[in-house]
């Protein structure tokens, strides 16, 4: 989906084209496979990530693949990590790969990148990411 300027939304799982109920959407972790959400979780001992203490930090690839997705368990105030897996698409090896998560709290309809009201829905999101592999934040308010 990396290769595409918009992503399906709202279309047959591909991996269960068979039943017609079953849809994915751009929006939502559980339905993606290079996103994993690890919620803090109440054990007998206290509390704990489901990585814990045997996992180091970045996990291997066995390790992520071995995750759950607790993303629908996340009460709104409580700490989780977000594990994301990244994919080279290309035929060159990737060095300096960095990864910016931007989030928002649940919702039918998600804002463009694009809007902000101070600059009349006119921010250029994109031009934060220099080709260098840089980022330069210039978020505006709102």
């Amino acid at each position: 989906m990396g290769r595409l300027l918009t992503p399906p939304d709202g279309v047959t799982n591909p991996y269960d084209p068979a039943n017609p109920a079953a849809t994915v959407y751009h929006c939502q972790c559980d339905q993606c496979a290079d996103i994993e959400v690890d919620v803090l979780q109440q054990g007998t001992s206290g509390t704990f990530f489901q990585t814990d203490p045997e996992g180091t930090l970045p996990h291997s690839q066995v390790l992520f693949d071995e995750l759950r997705d607790n993303s629908d368990d996340l009460p709104g105030a409580d700490s989780a990590m977000v594990h994301v897996q990244v994919r080279n698409r290309g035929v060159s090896k990737a060095n300096n790969v960095r990864v910016w998560a931007v989030f928002c709290n649940a919702s039918a309809g998600v804002p463009g990148l694009n809007e902000s009201a101070a600059l009349g829905n006119a921010f250029n999101f994109w031009s934060q990411f220099q080709v260098t592999g840089r980022v330069i934040p210039t978020l505006p308010r709102g």
